[in-house]
């Protein structure tokens, strides 16, 4: 006789769309092995941040609060926007960085200190790509950092943690942070000294 196995349960959810109290009376029904907390970039959910011994808890961004040593707590990035690396159309391979034509490019809204970055970037290398309309597709962004060599990455609403990371990483550009070495510490508490930008 084979063993049953346990159901593994699993709790997904967005502190923008659910309340706290509604997690957690989830998470004591359901009683889940892993709790995935999406959102928070602005880090207002303070108090989400309950005991984890009984489930692994991943969650996104980080703001200094989150991490306490446990091996119970985990950052998770971002990912990227949908449809931009699909198989197809995503079917190119990673162009080598010394074969691509365009030397930086941008790909998303102005907000926060963006504006002034890609001025900084268009006066040392007036050769880059810059679109900011809006009229750009997620599958023609990724062809396009898949032909950049540099990705600058400023602000998003609040954190300098955004899509645009991933998914320059994913296209095999170098993205770049500007930011002090106590923001990316707060940031990306177990990345910044293992991740190459």
């Amino acid at each position: 006789m084979v063993p049953e196995k346990k159901a593994q349960r699993v709790i997904v959810f967005n502190s923008q769309r659910m309340t706290y109290a509604d997690a957690k009376k989830a998470v004591a029904q359901i009683k889940p092995r892993v709790v995935f907390h999406c959102s928070d970039e602005g880090g207002e959910a303070t108090n989400w941040f309950w005991g984890t011994q009984q489930f692994l808890y991943l969650k996104q961004y980080s703001h200094g609060r989150f991490f306490a040593p446990s091996n119970n707590k985990v950052q998770i990035p971002l990912g990227f926007m949908t449809g931009a690396f699909q198989h197809p159309p995503w079917n190119q391979e990673v162009m080598n960085i010394t074969k691509r034509s365009i030397p930086w490019s941008f790909v998303g809204n102005l907000k926060q200190d963006r504006f002034h970055m890609l001025e900084e970037f268009t006066l040392a290398m007036p050769q880059g790509l810059s679109k900011t309309d809006g009229s750009v597709s997620p599958q023609e962004m990724s062809a396009i950092y898949n032909s950049s060599v540099f990705v600058p990455n400023g602000r998003g609403q609040v954190s300098l943690d955004c899509f645009r990371l991933y998914e320059a990483i994913f296209a095999g550009c170098i993205p770049v942070i500007v930011s002090t070495q106590q923001e990316l510490k707060k940031l990306f508490p177990t990345m910044v000294n293992i991740h190459p930008f």
